[in-house]
């Protein structure tokens, strides 16, 4: 899966989810985590940063640093987040996702054979919805920078982002108005709010879970 993708999936579905945590620079600089498992490729061994065997302890090293500089678990929480999600992308683009590196090489994935075909005025189906797959992480020296969906990734992000930040924008514009201008922001703040949050689920439906 492409670069783009493992970054803006997971920051979308952070930003919706914690919205009040990107009020400071920390989402933005602990999304490279969402990235370190494949620098594995960096130093001639796939599935090493894949693997459980290694991302455990590497988390529970940060948690501890945390734990002992600021008392708090949250960016912890957040680095973990963004590495669970690459996995799961992975996993989820074929993988193979080795969690017992180097214990055991063979990684898991999963696939989505299902085709339809149409004839004249019917239709079949072709194999299997999903289908999970063994295999052994190659040695590969090409990393994926772009795709289709990781520009839609970055998109989706964008607008998530700015939609609600333009929502907010209203919400501190409103005490600086009369009684009567500001029932009618009211209203036409409920009105934009019903329709942005329409079109924001859709969004994340489409594109989030699809």
């Amino acid at each position: 899966m492409d670069l783009l993708t493992h970054i803006f999936l997971p920051l979308t579905a952070l930003y919706v989810v914690k919205r009040e945590e990107f009020n400071s620079p920390y989402p933005f600089l602990l999304v490279l985590f969402a990235i370190l498992p494949d620098f594995d490729k960096l130093i001639g061994m796939p599935g090493l940063f894949h693997s459980l065997v290694t991302l455990f302890p590497l988390i529970l090293f940060i948690l501890l640093f945390e734990k002992l500089v600021k008392g708090t678990s949250m960016h912890t929480s957040m680095a973990a987040f963004f590495i669970s999600s690459h996995l799961v992308l992975d996993i989820l683009d074929g993988g193979p996702v080795p969690f017992f590196y180097p214990f055991i090489k063979t990684g898991i994935g999963l696939e989505f054979p299902l085709k339809i075909t149409f004839h004249s005025l019917t239709f079949s189906f072709q194999d299997a919805p999903m289908r999970l797959v063994y295999a052994v992480p190659k040695m590969c020296f090409t990393y994926e920078l772009l795709s289709g969906f990781g520009v839609a990734s970055l998109f989706l992000f964008v607008f998530v982002y700015l939609a609600r930040r333009q929502r907010e924008g209203i919400s501190h514009f409103m005490p600086s108005l009369d009684k009567r201008h500001k029932n009618e922001c009211m209203r036409f703040q409920k009105d934009y709010m019903i329709s942005m949050r329409f079109t924001e689920n859709w969004i994340v439906e489409r594109w989030l879970f699809r």
